[in-house]
């Protein structure tokens, strides 16, 4: 399958390349010409660079309003790309050349103003909101099959996944592009993804994880807010895995294979396999119930990607902490006997205080796992800071 990651460089879309180069997949991606992030990339063979301002679709939006179901009779001349992503030149491509690849999937990352400040500059966000739907308007128009849409947990704010009060500009525009995909997919599926905490080596430097992390390997503080509210967190290893998975899947299928299996069950069996249909019937009823958006046919809905596990922030943070000490330990160093948490110290973001209550069995419902455990992926962290940062000479 032929992918197109826009935001490859982002920690999200680097993630899901390389899981969906390990599936086997053709991955293309994205990249501003001016872009510094592109030193990211280096040493992820595989990957092939698009150079293209997203801009650039709202021209093309505006040059090809209703514009004819996508020509077959196109082909890949003239289309330059870059397979090297440790190249220093980029060569550019436009919407237009860019259709000339035949495109299966599309993964749409990319999307300006997501710290602090940037979540609350309305004209940021509202460019956000144009640059979406006019990549979604060529997507649709040149036989894109399916488009995911990296949503976040911003879109609940102080409400639900299913009565949303978005608390800032970013939560506001991505909830507009996630119901505006949903409402006008037409053929393509659409995929609204709400994309919970993922953590790992990838992670921006100044993230939550990082930082306790750094702080605990050097004995310092943390000043943080009251952790008192509900959280998830996933290793970026299994989030990548999640967007394959999904990538993969026949979704329309799934239903029909339930109930073929279920069908098969005769009278008189164990009470093992009894238990499978129950799994079985588990599964069907959370593809029934929620989980499919406003076309069921097509396969376009929003799901949740997150741990199977959610739970309170303040008890996350503690185990950092914790798992750090006693690394510390194993390594023979110095660690503090007391905590260096400071809780209420930070006033909380521009998302506010709000629990954020994730679909957590959405994933494994559709025959996803997970594979690292929370502990475990901190604890592979923890080894990666300190063998880069702490322990060299």
């Amino acid at each position: 399958m032929r992918v197109l990651i826009s935001g490859i460089t982002s920690f999200l879309g680097i993630s899901t390349g390389k899981a969906l180069l390990k599936k086997g997949h053709e991955v293309y991606g994205i990249l501003r010409p001016e872009s510094r992030n592109k030193e990211r990339l280096k040493g992820e063979k595989g990957i092939e660079l698009l150079s293209l301002n997203m801009e650039s679709f709202l021209l093309w939006e505006k040059e090809n309003a209703g514009e004819a179901e996508y020509n077959n009779s196109t082909t890949e001349a003239g289309i330059t790309t870059e397979r090297n992503a440790t190249s220093e030149n980029l060569s550019p491509v436009s919407p237009a050349s860019l259709s000339e690849l035949h495109f299966d999937t599309v993964l749409h990352f990319a999307w300006d103003g997501v710290g602090s400040l940037g979540r609350s500059d309305i004209a940021t966000q509202e460019k956000n909101l144009r640059v979406s739907k006019a990549f979604f308007s060529w997507a649709k128009a040149h036989g894109i099959k399916r488009f995911f849409f990296a949503g976040s947990q911003a879109e609940m704010g102080r409400g639900t996944r299913e009565d949303p009060l978005p608390a800032s500009p970013y939560g506001e525009k991505k909830l507009a592009f996630s119901e505006y995909g949903l409402k006008n997919h037409g053929e393509m599926e659409f995929i609204d993804l709400r994309i919970y905490s993922i953590y790992g080596k990838g992670d921006h430097e100044r993230s939550l994880v990082k930082t306790l992390v750094r702080n605990t390997l050097r004995g310092t503080e943390t000043e943080l807010g009251s952790g008192n509210k509900i959280w998830n967190f996933m290793a970026e290893e299994d989030f990548g895995r999640a967007l394959a998975f999904l990538t993969d899947l026949d979704i329309p299928t799934r239903k029909e294979e339930s109930r073929n299996q279920r069908g098969s069950k005769s009278e008189g069996e164990n009470p093992e396999r009894e238990n499978a249909d129950s799994e079985i019937e588990y599964k069907e009823k959370q593809l029934e119930s929620g989980l499919f958006g406003q076309d069921k046919d097509c396969g376009s809905f929003t799901i949740d990607i997150c741990s199977g596990k959610s739970r309170l922030l303040s008890d996350y943070i503690k185990e950092i902490e914790q798992i750090g000490f006693s690394f510390l330990k194993k390594k023979g160093l110095r660690y503090s006997e007391a905590s260096l948490l400071r809780f209420g110290l930070r006033p909380p973001n521009v998302e506010g205080d709000y629990d954020f209550t994730a679909h957590t069995k959405e994933l494994s419902a559709l025959g996803f796992e997970e594979q690292i455990s929370f502990s475990s992926g901190i604890e592979e962290l923890y080894e990666f800071i300190y063998e880069t940062e702490c322990n060299k000479v």
